[in-house]
C-alpha cells in the first residue's frame, strides 16, 4: 500500500498545492457551468422558436436551464442576505476566495485576520459558489456557548462520517460521549497520568546527553505525544514500536482533507481527485490499525469487571459485553469501534504536540516567567496561581498566546443571533477565529505578552486578570461538539511540561526562522529551543 500511495500524493499533497491552482480549476470548473447554462438557456430558446421541436433535446435543455437558472437566483440571494454585514469585496462565483487563499492553504487564519483589521469585529466572507458563508469573528459573542449552536460537520462527514467527529447531533452522538467521557478524564486521567511518564523518560535521557531519539527535538515531542495518548487510550496493547512515520502521515492526510474540504465547494473532492484518494486510504490505514488494536485487545480477554482504558471499553463493547452504570447494555459493531478510536486519536496527537512544543517555546522567549515558574515548582508549598499549579497555568496561557486550533465553527438550525451588533440569519456559519480572539485587546490586556497569572484564575478567583476569565479561551472546541478529551490533553501537557522545566533549562535559538501552518491543528516549521540539563 505504501508504494500506492506515494504515487497518488505527497505527504504533504493539499499544503503544498498553490492557491493560483484552486484559483484557476476553480475558474475553469465556474466557466464550464456558466457555458452549459447559457448553451442550454439559447437552445431551448431555439428549440421553441422552431417548427420541428426535437422533444428529447427540449426536455433536457430545459432541464439543464433551470437548473443554470435556480443556481444562480439563490446564490444572488445569498450574497444579498448578507449585505448588511461588513466584509472585503466579492466575485460572483469565487466570493472571497482569492483573499482567503492570499497567503495560502495553510495560512488562511492570517489573511482573515488581517480582514478583521481592516473590516471590524465582524465580517461576512462568501466563499465559492455552492458553498455556504461564514461570519467571523475576532471577539467572543454572548451566545457563543449556548448548546443549541452545533458545529459544522460537512467536511468531517465526507472524511470521518462513522465516528465521534463526523456523526450528526443526536441521540448516537450523545451516547458515545456519554459512554467514552468517564474514561478520559477525572479519576482516569489521574490513574494514567503516572503510566506515562515513561515515555518521556526515555525521550529526556536522550536530550540529557545531547542527542534526540527521532531527528529532532520537535520531532521527538511529536513522538511523546503519539505514544502517550496511545498508551492512556489502549494500555500495554499500544505498540511503541509501530510504523511512526507512516502513522503520522496518515493523521496529517486527514486533517489536511477535512480542513481544505471546509473551505471549499463540495465538488472540491473530484476536482481534485489525487487529494481524495490520499484522504481514502489514509483512513483505510488508520482504521485498519484501529481494528488490529481492537482485534488483539478482545484476544488477549476481556476484563472480569469495569474496564481501565478506552481500548477495553471499546473492545467490551464490539463484543456486547458491556453495560454501562445504568444497566443499559451498550453494543457498538467492530466498525464503529474502530472509527471511535480513530477519531479519539485524530483528534489529539497533532494538537498536544503543538501545545506542548509551543509551551517550550514561550517559556524560552520569556525567561523571567520560566525563572518564576521554575521556581514554584521546585516549592510544591508555593505552586499555586489562585487555584491552579503553574504548569497548568502555563498550559492556559500557551493556549490563548498560540491557540493550537485556529478555527470554530457554530452553526444555528432554527434561530437568529445577535453577534457583537449584528444579526446573523440562521443557518450561518458562525466561525470565531481563535488566533485573532486571542491577540484582540477587547479580549485580553497586553495580548502580546505571555502572563503567567493571566488565566491561573479560576471563576471567582482574584487574582488581577480574573475579569477576562476563561469565557474567550476557546482551546479546543465548546459546546456539544467540545472537544472530549480536554481534560486529560491539558492534563498531559501540564505534566509534560512540569518534568521538562524541573530537568532542564529552556534557551532560545533566536537565529531560527519559524513559520506556522494550520490545518485543523497549528504545526510549526522548527522548534528552535535548547534542552539544557540544570545539572551542568
Amino acid at each position: 500500500m505504501g508504494n500506492v500511495r506515494q504515487k497518488i500524493a505527497s505527504p504533504h499533497g493539499i499544503s503544498a498545492t498553490s492557491s493560483r491552482n484552486f484559483i484557476l480549476i476553480y475558474q475553469v470548473i465556474y466557466f464550464v457551468w456558466f457555458f452549459i447554462g447559457v448553451t442550454a438557456f439559447v437552445t431551448t430558446l431555439f428549440i421553441l422558436s422552431s417548427q420541428a421541436r426535437n422533444l428529447p433535446v427540449l426536455a433536457l435543455t430545459s432541464a439543464l436551464t433551470l437548473l443554470f437558472l435556480v443556481t444562480v437566483y439563490l446564490r444572488f440571494r445569498q450574497l444579498r442576505k448578507y449585505r448588511h454585514i461588513p466584509g472585503p469585496a466579492y466575485t460572483f462565483a469565487l466570493g472571497n476566495l482569492n483573499q482567503i487563499l492570499l497567503h495560502g492553504h495553510t495560512s488562511r487564519d492570517k489573511a482573515i485576520s488581517a480582514m478583521h483589521d481592516q473590516f471590524g469585529p465582524v465580517i461576512r466572507l462568501h466563499l465559492a459558489w455552492g458553498s455556504p458563508t461564514i461570519v467571523s469573528m475576532n471577539q467572543v459573542f454572548e451566545k457563543i456557548h449556548d448548546n443549541k449552536l452545533d458545529a459544522i460537520r460537512m467536511a468531517d462527514k465526507s472524511v470521518l462520517g462513522e465516528n465521534l467527529m463526523g456523526i450528526s447531533l443526536n441521540e448516537t452522538h450523545r451516547e458515545h460521549r456519554r459512554v467514552l467521557t468517564p474514561f478520559l478524564g477525572g479519576t482516569a486521567v489521574e490513574r494514567g497520568l503516572p503510566l506515562l511518564r515513561p515515555i518521556l523518560a526515555k525521550l529526556m535521557d536522550k536530550w540529557q546527553v545531547g542527542e534526540t531519539v527521532h531527528g529532532s527535538l520537535q520531532r521527538d515531542v511529536l513522538s511523546w505525544s503519539i505514544h502517550s495518548l496511545g498508551t492512556f487510550l489502549c494500555g500495554s496493547v499500544w505498540n511503541q514500536t509501530m510504523n511512526f512515520d507512516r502513522y503520522h502521515d496518515a493523521i496529517e492526510g486527514i486533517e489536511e482533507a477535512i480542513s481544505f474540504r471546509a473551505f471549499h465547494p463540495r465538488f472540491v473532492r473530484w476536482a481534485f481527485p489525487r487529494l481524495t484518494a490520499r484522504a481514502k486510504i489514509d483512513h483505510q490505514y488508520l482504521m485498519q490499525f484501529a481494528k488490529d488494536l481492537l482485534e488483539k485487545s478482545i484476544n488477549q480477554g476481556l476484563p472480569a469487571g469495569q474496564p481501565r482504558t478506552v481500548l477495553a471499553l471499546l473492545a467490551m463493547i464490539a463484543s456486547g459485553h458491556y453495560t454501562d452504570e445504568k444497566g443499559r447494555s451498550v453494543h457498538w459493531s467492530l466498525q464503529t469501534c474502530a472509527n471511535e478510536l480513530v477519531s479519539l486519536l485524530l483528534g489529539g496527537t497533532d494538537a498536544m504536540s503543538f501545545v506542548a512544543t509551543q509551551a517550550l517555546l514561550n517559556l524560552a522567549k520569556y525567561p523571567h516567567v520560566q525563572s518564576e515558574a521554575y521556581s514554584m515548582l521546585t516549592r510544591p508549598a508555593e505552586n499555586n496561581l489562585h487555584g491552579c499549579t503553574v504548569e497548568e497555568a502555563i498550559i492556559r496561557e500557551t493556549l490563548r498566546f498560540t491557540p493550537p486550533l485556529p478555527y470554530s465553527s457554530k452553526f444555528s438550525r432554527d434561530r437568529a443571533y445577535d453577534c457583537l451588533g449584528y444579526t446573523i440569519p440562521k443557518k450561518t456559519i458562525l466561525m470565531p477565529l481563535r488566533p485573532a480572539i486571542s491577540r484582540n485587546e477587547a479580549c485580553y490586556a497586553e495580548p502580546d505578552e505571555f502572563i503567567l497569572q493571566r488565566l491561573a484564575s479560576k471563576p471567582g478567583g482574584s487574582c488581577p486578570f480574573s475579569r477576562e476569565s476563561l469565557r474567550s479561551l476557546l482551546p479546543f472546541g465548546i459546546g456539544p461538539r467540545g472537544c472530549i478529551g480536554s481534560a486529560l490533553a491539558t492534563a498531559m501537557c501540564a505534566d509534560f511540561i512540569k518534568q521538562v522545566l524541573e530537568t532542564f533549562k529552556i534557551t532560545l535559538n533566536e537565529r531560527a526562522q519559524v513559520h506556522y501552518s494550520s490545518t485543523i491543528a497549528v504545526s510549526v516549521s522548527v522548534l528552535p529551543v535548547k534542552l539544557v540539563p540544570r545539572s551542568q
